[in-house]
């Protein structure tokens, strides 16, 4: 095998190395970065691989928030105003979670209550309510 044909199967410093070698690590690096840049990691094909400028502009408007509600008197004055309601809403969403959960088991009732009525009669005495 000629060495010279592969470029990159050389060091810099102390001349050629192996081409197997050179060509191992090659086909190692290539099928390293297809890897971790062609395959996401979920399994879900919806959704779009996010990019690095996609992460920076999120990373920057993250600081940004952070920077502007801790370090401003604006920002202060907005956590002081935000507080009441969201201890608001997470009430609501505490109340919303109970009606759900009653609806949830009335709707249980009246099913059973429904299969109890239809099948009266069908099976064996005591089955019944």
């Amino acid at each position: 095998m000629d060495v010279r044909a592969y470029p990159f199967a050389r060091r810099p410093d102390s001349g050629p190395i192996r081409a197997s070698r050179a060509i191992v690590v090659t086909a190692a690096e290539s099928l390293l970065s297809r890897t971790l840049t062609s395959e996401p990691a979920w399994d879900e094909p919806l959704l779009p691989q996010v990019g690095p400028m996609t992460t920076m502009a999120l990373g920057a408007a993250v600081g940004f928030a952070v920077g502007y509600l801790y370090l401003t008197e604006e920002g202060r004055r907005f956590r002081t105003r935000i507080g009441p309601w969201l201890d608001q809403s997470i009430d609501e969403i505490r109340r919303l979670r109970e009606a759900a959960l009653k609806a949830r088991r009335a709707w249980d009732e009246g099913r059973d209550s429904l299969n109890a009525v239809r099948h009266l009669g069908s099976g064996p005495r005591g089955n019944g309510w």
